[in-house]
């Protein structure tokens, strides 16, 4: 009797194991697709000379320039990311439109931010410029804005605009404003 305990244990385990899973074929099927991952630029940058301002821009970034009567207009783009571009602005005032001109590209970051929380970096660079960067996580059209100003006169503003439809998750486009983020604070850092 003892004998057969085992066997019988045995046996009913081996038809368990059986009845679990080898009855049925499974053909495999495949995952669901994901998102492509995006390609991050490299933090490698190369020198961009306007109106007589020199700037440090991702190497990987394509710019166009468009002299303006009032300065130069530089549109900085990422081919890695085809819905986000950078809009600057740099131009040479008198020193006492300096004022109202800060003044208005604050209320237009400020209107472009949409009353959503903003964090403010503010710091004078190594070569004198007075700069502000603004990131405001939650928005998907313009979450890195700045404005810089010189010594001299000389304003530049800039602001990323990505093209996403306005329901868009801003973790899907967080990778995206994080590198652009870093490049703006490696330009504002670099302007002389």
């Amino acid at each position: 009797m003892r004998s057969c305990l085992p066997l019988a244990a045995a046996i009913g385990l081996s038809l368990l194991c059986a009845s679990c899973g080898g009855a049925r074929e499974e053909r495999p099927k495949p995952l669901p697709t994901a998102w492509h991952r995006i390609e991050m630029p490299d933090s490698a940058y190369r020198e961009v000379s306007a109106e007589g301002v020199a700037m440090q821009v991702n190497s990987g970034a394509v710019t166009a320039e468009t002299q303006r009567e009032d300065g130069v207009w530089i549109d900085i783009s990422y081919p890695t990311f085809p819905s986000a571009r950078i809009y600057l602005t740099l131009n040479r005032l008198r020193l006492g439109e300096i004022h109202g001109a800060v003044a208005n590209r604050l209320q237009r970051i400020t209107l472009n931010t949409g009353g959503l929380p903003t964090q403010r970096l503010e710091f004078t660079n190594p070569a004198g410029w007075e700069c502000l960067l603004t990131l405001t996580p939650s928005s998907v059209t313009t979450p890195v804005q700045a404005v810089a100003t010189g010594g001299d006169g000389r304003i530049l503003s800039a602001t990323l605009y990505i093209s996403v439809p306005q329901h868009t998750d801003p973790d899907s486009v967080a990778p995206v404003v994080d590198a652009v983020r870093r490049d703006m604070t490696v330009m504002l850092n670099g302007l002389r």
